[in-house]
């Protein structure tokens, strides 16, 4: 494997680390990669969410890549940024690391979730933040887990004020719900019904937009377990609240979606 973190930003508050699987390296395949967005409400950047997700796409042979962006008292537009600048490297080592540019999936968490589905917006429809740079990669699908959408009734206020602390008149534009178009990307996302961190409406909006756009999906809606489970295994918590074997198969489910994807 090839792993490396490499510096977003001059001081390495943005870092792309990279799970590269050299064993397949072999000057003749490439392989699908998923882009990671960890959750940590813009204000921190959950390990959790990050590497964990990376080791289980890397044993179904996707290469993985976890984006450690910027987050409060940076706001918008530094996640943003430092997202492009991930995949700005992704694409100039594609060749050299053997990346199916075809098949890049956008991962997000909580937050992460938001910014994964903001940069898949984004790069599905340039105009929507028509003051950044011009996007290099449009993602073959995306996959949330109980992802921040809604900046209205349902939303998870921290990660709004965090996010747009500097530009609190994009509130509305950033309630991603409301700008699902239908070449928005096929999207897989699974919440909890007792998330009382980021209500699991924020997944039912997302959901009523996906169906009027025609855009596919596939949800799994669980009845217990509380907000951040991650892989809801012991890889990633020793507490017995986050370790919930029911929901520790949606990763197995969105690996096979991911590959079923035309």
């Amino acid at each position: 494997m090839i792993n490396q973190t490499i510096p977003l930003t001059d001081n390495y508050e943005a870092t792309l680390t990279t799970y590269v699987l050299d064993q397949v390296l072999d000057e003749t395949r490439k392989l699908p990669a998923v882009v990671i967005f960890p959750g940590g409400g813009y204000g921190m950047v959950s390990p959790r969410e990050g590497e964990p997700i990376a080791c289980a796409f890397m044993n179904a042979s996707y290469h993985a890549f976890v984006v450690k962006y910027r987050v409060s008292p940076h706001g918008y537009p530094a996640p943003v940024l430092d997202g492009l600048k991930a995949l700005e490297i992704i694409v100039e080592h594609a060749d050299e690391w053997h990346i199916d540019l075809s098949r890049i999936f956008f991962i997000g968490s909580s937050a992460g979730g938001h910014l994964a589905a903001l940069m898949a917006l984004y790069h599905t429809n340039p105009t929507f933040l028509s003051d950044l740079p011009q996007p290099l990669i449009k993602p073959k699908g995306l996959i949330l887990n109980y992802p921040v959408i809604t900046s209205g009734e349902y939303a998870h206020q921290g990660s709004f004020h965090n996010l747009l602390v500097h530009h609190p008149e994009l509130r509305d534009k950033f309630s991603l719900e409301k700008h699902i178009h239908p070449d928005f990307p096929p999207t897989f996302v699974w919440h909890t019904v007792e998330d009382e961190l980021v209500p699991i409406e924020n997944t039912l909006l997302l959901l009523n937009a996906l169906r009027k756009n025609n855009v596919i999906f596939e949800a799994h809606l669980y009845s217990y377990g509380p907000h951040g489970l991650s892989l809801a295994n012991e890889s990633v918590s020793n507490s017995k609240s986050y370790i919930v074997p029911h929901v520790q198969g949606w990763i197995d489910l969105c690996i096979e979606w991911t590959k079923g994807l035309k």
